[in-house]
């Protein structure tokens, strides 16, 4: 809308402030009325033009007159000079001062319809204006569509377009994409707000003040389900282009961020697909199709996290929220897989920590009954045994009985020795069993050894070293040895 100040200027006469005159004071309409009170035919923020026909002669009236048109809202009185008034009175100009209402004078001869027109061709020129930044915005946004990284260059162009900035969040509320990046402490404290739209509903938006800002806070959906929200900082006050610009701009982001996620879930499907052939024992198998179909190769060594979900809750919702989540913290991909009671995954050591935050997420804000088992870091390729018992104990596990494993790679736990020892009796060229058992039984003691169990003490060394390899255990370890030794005892081996 043109301001005060604005329209004096485009007229051929400029239009003399008699009071102050705010530079940023917006005029939404121009009306002409000679009435005592035109206040029931104005909505507030118009110029009113008169040439003071009906003005009251006494000092009480005029102030009233003014009180009554600034308390309306009235963006500034304008009167007309010649048919009535040869000048303004001073009654006027002293009551508008103290009602802080805006007073000009129209000098003669200027035709009001001639400040009506101008002010029709300002509107026009500004609405053109607004629809060429509109029209350019949302030629920006499809454009970004197109380019390689088309969900953060979007994300751009809406912070551009708001005159502020915008964030690509999560469905949990944690920021993915943020611009400009100095913004992403100010998009962190939008956490609560999210919290508050998620228990809402999947379609709940919402716009409120934020430091110097307007914030829209607005839901990506795929179909009916909830896959991220867009927040953007919005330039005071928020305009109707503005707004619509976000809006388009969350329609087209959902969309792009669709075909996103239909692209991740076909790569989640074959990281799942190597997981379940790894617990099947076809390692193979697993490392073969790793290397034909996923973008990156699967982890060497890993912790297995087996995840049970609460009865009101899918292990398929729980698997992409698991993923969602580690991703947000890692943008690594999760090794993961879902069966119809529990999800499992292999996860690197370097990854351990964020997707411990992530379960801990998890189960303090979509669900309370949720439990699980890490195992200790494995060999990946050979943790059949071990993916198998730690499922087994997540299925016994109490609610939020989620213990990471520790920084010690080879620390062995109860629940996963006895997954070790299959692996020893599964060993094909040699008895392992036998031999451990009195190596850990002698203290390492080599002729000892040998002596037990009537070999050389050369295939004593052998054997020990295989069981090393088999176990991705140093049984030197007094830990190592000791949960082992009540593992073989418990089996009757020892």
């Amino acid at each position: 809308m043109p301001t005060l100040t604005e329209l004096s200027r485009a007229l051929p006469q400029d239009l003399i402030a008699l009071t102050d005159l705010p530079g940023d004071a917006e005029i939404s309409a121009v009306h002409v009325s000679e009435l005592v009170d035109p206040t029931p035919y104005l909505d507030g923020g118009e110029l009113l033009l008169t040439t003071g026909l009906a003005l009251p002669r006494r000092l009480a009236q005029v102030r009233a007159y003014a009180a009554r048109l600034s308390s309306h809202g009235v963006t500034g009185l304008a009167v007309g000079l010649g048919p009535v008034h040869a000048e303004v009175p001073d009654a006027l100009v002293t009551s508008c001062r103290a009602a802080g209402l805006p007073l000009l004078v129209v000098p003669a001869p200027t035709p009001f319809q001639s400040i009506i027109r101008t002010y029709w061709s300002l509107v026009s020129r500004d609405g053109e204006a607004a629809l060429q930044t509109a029209l350019g915005a949302h030629r920006d946004l499809a454009r970004a569509a197109m380019s390689p990284n088309p969900l953060s260059a979007m994300i751009r162009v809406l912070g551009t377009a708001a005159g502020g900035w915008a964030a690509r969040l999560g469905p949990t509320g944690a920021p993915v994409e943020v611009w400009p990046r100095r913004r992403r402490g100010v998009v962190t404290q939008l956490r609560s707000e999210v919290d508050r739209l998620r228990s809402a509903g999947p379609h709940a938006a919402s716009t409120f003040a934020l430091a110097e800002h307007d914030v829209m806070v607005q839901p990506l959906l795929r179909g009916s389900r909830l896959i991220g929200f867009v927040a953007v900082g919005c330039a005071r006050p928020i305009t109707h282009e503005v707004r619509g610009i976000v809006l388009g701009g969350c329609t087209l982001l959902a969309t792009v961020l669709d075909d996103t996620v239909t692209k991740a879930s076909a790569e989640r499907a074959r990281r799942a697909c190597v997981v379940d052939l790894i617990a099947m024992g076809r390692s193979d198998a697993a490392v073969q199709l790793a290397a034909q179909t996923a973008p990156s190769p699967a982890p060497r060594r890993g912790a297995v996290l087996s995840v049970v979900p609460g009865p009101d809750r899918s292990t398929e919702e729980l698997l992409e929220d698991l993923v969602s989540a580690t991703a947000e913290r890692t943008r690594e991909p999760l090794w993961a897989t879902a069966d119809d009671s529990s999800v499992t995954a292999l996860v690197p050591p370097a990854q351990i920590a964020a997707v411990a935050e992530s379960v801990d997420e998890l189960h303090a804000r979509t669900d309370p009954a949720l439990r699980g088992r890490w195992s200790p870091v494995v060999a990946t390729l050979n943790a059949a045994p071990t993916i198998h018992a730690t499922v087994a104990a997540a299925k016994a596990a109490e609610p939020a009985d989620l213990r990471v494993p520790g920084e010690r790679e080879d620390g062995l736990t109860a629940a996963t020795a006895a997954s070790l020892l299959t692996r020893l009796q599964s060993y094909e060229r040699a008895p392992l069993v036998p031999t451990v058992v009195e190596y850990l039984r002698h203290r390492g003691h080599w002729e000892r050894v040998a002596d037990a169990t009537g070999t050389h003490r050369n295939t004593v060394r052998a054997r020990i070293a295989a069981a090393h390899r088999v176990l991705e255990c140093d049984l030197d370890d007094p830990d190592v040895a000791a949960t082992l030794w009540l593992a073989l005892r418990a089996q009757g081996l020892a």
